[in-house]
């Protein structure tokens, strides 16, 4: 689409151009030259292709808002994080996501910037004791965490034991403030997909604020699949709620 003007003094100089040659055809009365009507559809290229290049930046702007930036493997340094952080701040990134030691670098870094610092806990197994993940969680939102990215005990899942999922799950979203946006990743790679849908179920009643499919340490990532089961199952659970 062809950037709106009010009129043709409002607009850019190659698009005032193509009215300047169109006005001067129309007061003479003279048809346009080869040479204008070659001029004018130079011009209008050229308003398309400025369009696209504004039209791209802006989606590009658009999809940054939706990104969370990480860096969660083990050997992670310092210098890797204040780069990530420099990345999300130069790009408008939502978030960075970061293992629970390098929150408070990254508050120090972000503090002035729109950026979000989220936090993972029980990462990447999710078998940590309830009460740890309750602590963890709580010192993250301590050291300027936003959010908090807990891994669902799938222990407790492939055993059935949903009540306990439910509890772990519950005591982390009451261990912080309730502004805090508690995300549970369920590990789809791991479980059926009724385990995926009780999974996301757990989490709901849990007061959960989204749910994620994975770690990416465990061998497998999301699906498009499991994305639909996934919200699906949150969409029946929030309304029979």
């Amino acid at each position: 689409a062809i950037p709106a003007v009010a009129t043709s003094k409002d607009a850019p100089s190659y698009v005032q151009d193509v009215f300047h040659t169109l006005e001067s055809s129309s007061q003479t009365g003279a048809m346009p030259t080869e040479q204008d009507s070659i001029k004018s559809v130079q011009m209008m290229d050229a308003i398309k292709t400025q369009s696209h290049v504004q039209n791209s930046h802006h989606d590009n702007q658009y999809l940054a808002h939706f990104i969370d930036h990480t860096v969660l493997k083990p050997q992670t340094t310092e210098a890797e994080v204040r780069k990530m952080c420099q990345e999300a701040m130069d790009y408008n990134f939502y978030s960075v996501c970061v293992n629970p030691c390098w929150v408070s670098l990254c508050q120090q870094l972000l503090s002035a910037s729109s950026v979000k610092i989220c936090c993972v806990v029980g990462f990447p197994l999710g078998a940590n004791t309830t009460q740890i993940k309750a602590m963890e969680a709580e010192q993250a939102v301590a050291e300027g965490a936003d959010e908090v990215d807990m891994v669902m005990n799938v222990g407790y899942a492939k055993d059935g034991n949903w009540s306990d999922v439910t509890r772990d799950i519950a005591a982390v979203v009451n261990a912080v403030p309730s502004t805090t946006v508690v995300k549970v990743i369920i590990e789809t790679c791991l479980l059926t997909d009724d385990e995926i849908v009780r999974a996301c179920k757990c989490a709901t009643r849990a007061g959960a604020s989204f749910v994620k499919t994975s770690t990416g340490f465990a061998g497998g990532g999301a699906t498009a699949e499991h994305v639909r089961m996934m919200r699906q199952s949150v969409d029946e659970e929030s309304v029979a709620m």
